[in-house]
């Protein structure tokens, strides 16, 4: 082919006298550009097309424009009469005689303070029920599985004097209570 041995360069005259070296150096130059064109392509027509449409990437107008045959007339001006006010003062007692009176609000329902555990009143083989239903959720709760049955410790915590209780639990039933300072 008439092409194998030339090379095309910027004035786009054949160049037969080059080095080998020159010439993949050419012929790789040349492969990106093409590359590169195809690639950018796509590209450039996309920006040609949004640039003769009008719209700008990326940026919507979703506001609905209503034709002018569509748009409302203004409101014209009620005259009111003597009858008018006096049908709207009769519906106003109806409504203020209909309405029915509202029950006057419940004061809120006080919880019963829980009482702060202590190792003493905590027996061993006390149920995690009875522990919760006594004493209240605990302020801090960790589960683990020790020798195949499941262990908890409940953390009761009394901010006021920095005081808290540490109770034991194995499979639901306390095996032991201490407290602690913090």
């Amino acid at each position: 082919m008439f092409w194998e041995g030339c090379v095309i360069t910027w004035p786009l005259r054949p160049k037969t006298n080059m080095s080998a070296k020159e010439r993949r150096s050419m012929e790789s130059t040349g492969l990106i550009v093409m590359v590169a064109m195809l690639l950018l392509a796509p590209l450039a027509v996309y920006v040609a097309m949004t640039m003769t449409s009008g719209d700008q990437p990326g940026i919507r107008d979703e506001s609905p424009v209503l034709p002018t045959s569509l748009e409302q007339p203004a409101p014209r001006a009620r005259v009111v009469t003597n009858t008018d006010l006096d049908r709207e003062e009769r519906l106003k007692n109806r409504k203020q005689v209909s309405q029915p009176a509202m029950p006057a609000p419940t004061p809120p329902v006080k919880r019963q303070r829980k009482v702060f555990p202590t190792p003493e009143a905590i027996p061993v083989g006390t149920r995690k029920s009875q522990l919760i239903a006594t004493f209240g959720r605990p302020s801090m709760i960790t589960t683990a599985v020790d020798e195949g049955r499941a262990t908890e410790t409940f953390v009761y915590l009394q901010r006021d004097v920095e005081m808290g209780t540490v109770v034991h639990l194995r499979s639901g039933v306390v095996v032991g209570a201490g407290s602690t300072a913090y």
